[in-house]
């Protein structure tokens, strides 16, 4: 680790409700519906389709109250897909 990244803050404390998150490869797949500790839920934008959860590892970058960018493809997102987490 150097020391840029020491200085950095986890990426997971500027993950924000409400933002939107999309793909690397800039598929949009929803917004973010709920935080607990490391890990995030993507509410879909249809009703039909299941809201689930990912781990705040695969964020590449995040801005609070803008984008998050996943550090994945979408067709790589079942993949990372994660059970409800604990309650923090």
């Amino acid at each position: 680790m150097t020391a840029a990244e020491a200085e950095e803050p986890d990426v997971s404390l500027r993950i924000t409700v409400e933002s939107p998150v999309v793909t690397r490869d800039q598929a949009k797949i929803g917004k973010v519906k709920e935080i607990r500790g490391r890990f995030f839920k993507i509410a879909m934008p249809h009703f039909w389709k299941r809201d689930f959860w990912l781990r705040s590892d695969i964020v590449e970058t995040a801005v609070p109250d803008e984008m998050v960018v996943l550090a994945i493809d979408q067709a790589d997102l079942d993949d990372y897909k994660v059970e409800e987490p604990l309650a923090a």
